[in-house]
């Protein structure tokens, strides 16, 4: 077991949770003694039942994201880094269709903007442009709803397409 470094960051924790707790409990209006003495406790007893859970699960071998204490299989490190490389291929290929289709996503936003400020100019009429608040959330949803519609139709080309290359 990791002694010497659970000890540090025990010492580091310990204050820092006192801290806390006790700047809490005064802050709400309790007597001074009073959070020192619920800030100490609450702190041992939350630090004990951490230092308690995390050696137990060091001696059962069980993994923990954020102490990173157990040593790490070859195994699950190659795995990974496949699936980082997947992740990252597949957000670049978001980035690639949110860039393709933007500006048809655009478009269809600010067509019918300039059509309904082109009519209220011509017409004369200002009772046109009123139209805008109703029509305006509805042409940003279809918009971003054709955004949406045609990246998730990438990516799930792209993974059909992969998938027929794996076959």
């Amino acid at each position: 077991m990791p002694i010497k470094k659970w000890i540090l960051q025990y010492c580091i924790a310990l204050p820092l949770i006192f801290v806390f707790l006790a700047g809490v409990q005064y802050l709400k209006g309790r007597s001074f003694a009073y959070s020192v003495e619920f800030g100490i406790l609450w702190s041992f007893i939350s630090v004990g039942i951490f230092a308690l859970k995390r050696a137990y699960n060091y001696r059962k071998n069980i993994p923990c994201q954020v102490c990173n204490d157990l040593p790490s299989d070859i195994s699950t490190d190659n795995k990974k880094i496949k699936e980082n490389k997947m992740i990252e291929n597949k957000i670049d290929l978001i980035e690639q269709s949110v860039k393709k289709h933007m500006g048809f996503a655009l478009i269809i936003a600010f067509v019918p903007l300039v059509f309904i400020q082109i009519i209220s100019y011509f017409s004369g009429s200002e009772n046109t442009a009123s139209l805008l608040v109703f029509l305006m959330p509805v042409v940003v949803l279809s918009a971003c709803a054709h955004l949406l519609k045609s990246v998730l139709g990438d990516l799930a080309r792209s993974e059909a397409a992969a998938s027929d290359l794996s076959d």
